[in-house]
């Protein structure tokens, strides 16, 4: 995977089931977290664990931030947008998969719409 000069790999984000990691192979750049931006480059590995800090890459160099990108998913995730006050939720794989992205604000009563369950 790579991100230009100028870019963000992806927004600010937190998984809350899929563990992320990456292994930069040339470039640099700053991951963003919570507690503020730790620069990285050639060689650094990094682990995002679920339910662990929201984080987001930012190629703030002069160059292309090339990196291997892994994650282990167990095939469900829910993701938070903090920025944007977002949630996504996803199940199962493809051709199956089910990927909802919604604002946080939007989020109806547990009981909505159900009849006769309240």
């Amino acid at each position: 995977m790579g991100a230009p000069p100028g870019k963000k790999s992806y927004p600010f984000h937190k998984h809350n089931v899929t563990e992320e990691a990456l292994f930069v192979i040339s470039g640099s750049a700053k991951v963003r977290s919570s507690a503020g931006f730790t620069e990285i480059g050639p060689a650094d590995f990094v682990l995002f664990p679920p339910g662990d800090d929201a984080h987001q890459l930012i190629n703030d160099g002069a160059e292309a931030l090339v990196y291997l990108a892994m994650s282990v998913s167990k095939g469900v995730d829910v993701t938070e947008y903090p920025d944007s006050g977002k949630v996504h939720a996803v199940v199962s794989a493809a051709p199956n998969l089910k990927s909802l992205v919604f604002r946080q604000k939007d989020a109806v009563g547990y009981f909505d719409g159900e009849p006769d369950a309240e």
